[in-house]
């Protein structure tokens, strides 16, 4: 399965325990987020990056409380039966397509199933959903819960 998902980005301070707060507040407000990254932003800081199906959602827990968010963007959510290669089959599409994406974050779950978010602009993100709808071959993806704006491949 892959689909369009939204991403937010906030900086956060660089002390301990700034994500577990960040994510505890957005958890008291009910958010469900698909993924969540944490990436140096100088000395002392870091950016937070968060992955939402719901970004209305997140919108309004932020605003309730105070946490200035950077978005929304797109990305691309891939989930797939995991194999070696999975990753590279995905990448390789969107490369064939003339897309060549700065950031992907992947992870496996142990039980046969690999994620996959891939954060794109909006031109080349509507390209990439594209690539992947025209040169996914039918049933390649496993039927899973449907998040974000669907795409049926």
């Amino acid at each position: 399965m892959f689909c369009r998902i939204d991403s937010f980005s906030t900086r956060i301070g660089g002390e301990v325990g700034s994500a577990s707060r960040l994510l505890a507040l957005l958890a008291g407000q009910r958010v469900e987020l698909i993924a969540a990254v944490a990436v140096p932003d100088g000395p002392g800081a870091a950016v937070m990056h968060l992955f939402t199906a719901d970004p209305v959602d997140l919108a309004k827990a932020a605003r309730v409380e105070r946490i200035a968010l950077d978005g929304p963007r797109g990305a691309v959510l891939v989930q797939a039966s995991d194999h070696s290669g999975a990753l590279a089959a995905v990448l390789s599409k969107l490369a064939a397509a003339g897309i060549e994406p700065t950031s992907a974050f992947s992870m496996r779950d142990g039980r046969g199933r690999f994620g996959c978010v891939i954060p794109l602009d909006a031109r080349p993100l509507e390209a990439a959903l594209r690539a992947l709808r025209l040169e996914m071959p039918e049933g390649s993806f496993g039927a899973a819960r449907a998040v974000g704006s669907p795409v049926s491949g």
